[in-house]
C-alpha cells in the first residue's frame, strides 16, 4: 500500500464511455497526434503464435542492452489473423481458442497453493509506514514435505524446470542436493 491513496493503483468502477470519447477530442485531438502516435492508436494486425516442432529459427533478442539473448530452436510459427473491424467495434477481452494461460514461467496467482484471501488491515510497513489502508492477506495451504534428493534426482537431472518465481525463468537441473 502506498501512504496516499493517489499513489496506489485505481480501480474504476465505472466509465462513461461517452464521457471519456467527448474528453478526448476535446482534449487530445488527432490533429495534435504525430504520425507515430496515431499509428499507435490504431488497430494492427492480430498475430497467433503457435508451437510448431518442424521451425527451428533463430529470433534475434529484442533488447541485448538489458540482458535478453537470441532464442534459437524457437519451435514457434506467427500466423497473422484477418478481422473485419468495424468503427463500432470495441475492445473484446477474449482469448483465441487453443490459448493455455498460465503459461510455464509466467508470474500468476493461479499456481500458488491459496487456500483463503481475506481484505483486512495489517499495519503493512510500506515505504517506513504503517498502512492505513485494508490489505489482501493470502494464506497459503500447508505443502507436503517434499523427498530428498537421493529420492528425486533420477527424475529431474537433465529436465528444464521454472525457478525465481514470481519472474520466472527456464533453468536446467544438473545436479541436486539436501545441503543449503
Amino acid at each position: 500500500m502506498s501512504r496516499n491513496p493517489w499513489e496506489g493503483v485505481n480501480i474504476l468502477p465505472f466509465i462513461d464511455v461517452l464521457l471519456l470519447k467527448d474528453t478526448i477530442k476535446e482534449n487530445c485531438s488527432d490533429k495534435l497526434l504525430s504520425p507515430d502516435e496515431k499509428s499507435r492508436n490504431s488497430r494492427g494486425k492480430v498475430f497467433c503464435y503457435s508451437y510448431d516442432a518442424a521451425i527451428t529459427e533463430t529470433v534475434p533478442s529484442c533488447n541485448r542492452d538489458i540482458g535478453l539473448p537470441d532464442i534459437t530452436k524457437c519451435n514457434s510459427r506467427v500466423d497473422i489473423i484477418e478481422e473485419n473491424y468495424g468503427t463500432d467495434v470495441s475492445f473484446n477481452p477474449e482469448l483465441i481458442p487453443g490459448t493455455q494461460i498460465p503459461y510455464p514461467g509466467y508470474p500468476s496467482l493461479n499456481v500458488l497453493p491459496i487456500e483463503n484471501a481475506e481484505i483486512i488491515p495489517i499495519g503493512l510497513n510500506c515505504f517506513g509506514m504503517q498502512s492505513k489502508y485494508p490489505n489482501t492477506v493470502l494464506t497459503l495451504r500447508t505443502m507436503p514435505e517434499l523427498p530428498g534428493a537421493k529420492q528425486i534426482a533420477d527424475n529431474i537431472i537433465g529436465k528444464s524446470v521454472f525457478v525465481n518465481w514470481p519472474m520466472m525463468h527456464e533453468a536446467k537441473v544438473a545436479a541436486v542436493s539436501d545441503a543449503t
